[in-house]
């Protein structure tokens, strides 16, 4: 009964062994569900709204706090009749980075500024070579203010690719 009892109990070891091992790697995150352990590696080119416009973002080290500021511009086309296709830089004059959650706002051009809130995440890409390796999914109000001081707000659901990075390519 002994050497019975010694395969039983090494049998009962070895899978509860196993179901540990399985259990703890189940816990692991996902590369894919996670944007970045650095947050740092989110900075970068983001394509915008239209063909040629993008959204610089700069994620700033700081180990002090779980905030983490933004800095960076919107760089794009102007739309208005006095300003079309002009290129235009709306600077972030106001941006945190909030463990996957970004938000921020940008300084006023020619009575336009831009608000983001969303989250940022792992996209389709493989490396940061490839368009879409990192993705920010969120919601965009574009704020107009016209010659009469009267402000109105477009929102829209956004979905923000990164650029392929040159160091990567």
């Amino acid at each position: 009964m002994k050497p019975r009892f010694l395969a039983c109990t090494a049998f009962a070891c070895i899978a509860l062994a196993h179901a540990s091992f399985a259990q703890g790697s189940q816990l692991q995150p996902d590369p894919k569900s996670s944007a970045a352990a650095d947050p740092t590696a989110l900075s970068g080119e983001y394509e915008f709204l239209h063909q040629g416009e993008i959204l610089q973002l700069t994620i700033q080290p700081d180990d002090s706090s779980a905030d983490k500021k933004i800095t960076g511009f919107v760089s794009r086309h102007g739309e208005l009749e006095s300003d079309r296709g002009t290129p235009l830089d709306h600077f972030i004059t106001d941006g945190v980075l909030h463990g996957d959650q970004l938000q921020f706002r940008t300084g006023t051009i020619h009575g336009v500024w831009f608000e983001f809130k969303g989250s940022i995440k792992r996209g389709p890409g493989h490396s940061p070579g490839e368009r879409g390796y990192f993705m920010l999914e969120g919601k965009l109000v574009q704020h107009v203010v016209d010659r009469d001081r009267h402000e109105t707000a477009q929102s829209r659901e956004v979905t923000f690719h990164s650029m392929p990075t040159e160091a990567s390519q």
